[in-house]
C-alpha cells in the first residue's frame, strides 16, 4: 500500500505484472502510463485534473477505483476509459469494468480493513482464504 506519501513518479513499479492490490491515491502522481499491461485486484488510483487515464483502460482489474474525482469527470473518465478500449480492441473478462469511484474517506476506511485483516493474518487468527473480502463488500 503506498497511498498517501509524497510519490510521484511510479516508472519504478514493475510492468506486465499481476498485483493484489496497488493502492497510489493521496500522491502527486503525473504519469500512470506505468500501470498499463499489468493486472490487479484491486486498483486505487489518485485524481489529477491534467491526469491521462488511457493507462486504466490498458490495465485489467477486477475493480479499479478513482479516489476523490469530481463529481462532473467522473462521465467523462468512464467514456475516456471505454473509447482506448474500444480503439484498441482491448476485451476479455479484466477488460470490461468501469473504473469506480471513492472519496478519500471511503479508501482510507478499505485500507484500514486492509491493514486489520493482514495484521489478522500475520498473528494466525485469520485463514488467509477468508481475508481480504472487506474491499468485495
Amino acid at each position: 500500500m503506498l497511498h498517501n506519501n509524497d510519490i510521484r513518479d511510479i516508472s519504478a513499479l514493475p510492468k506486465s505484472a499481476g498485483y493484489y492490490l496497488l493502492s497510489l491515491y493521496g500522491n502527486p502522481i503525473s504519469d500512470l502510463s506505468q500501470i498499463s499491461n499489468s493486472t490487479y485486484k484491486y486498483l486505487y488510483l489518485p485524481w489529477g485534473n491534467n491526469l491521462d487515464y488511457s493507462p486504466l483502460a490498458r490495465a485489467g482489474y477486477d475493480k479499479a477505483n478513482v479516489v476523490d474525482a469530481p463529481e462532473g469527470e467522473k462521465g467523462s473518465l468512464k467514456v475516456s476509459v471505454r473509447k482506448v478500449r474500444e480503439e484498441e480492441e482491448l476485451d476479455g473478462f479484466l477488460y470490461q469494468r468501469d473504473p469506480s469511484f471513492k472519496t478519500k474517506e471511503e479508501a482510507d476506511t478499505d485500507m484500514g480493513k486492509v491493514r486489520k485483516e493482514t495484521k489478522a493474518q500475520e498473528d494466525g487468527t485469520i485463514n488467509i482464504s477468508s481475508s481480504m473480502r472487506a474491499l468485495e463488500e
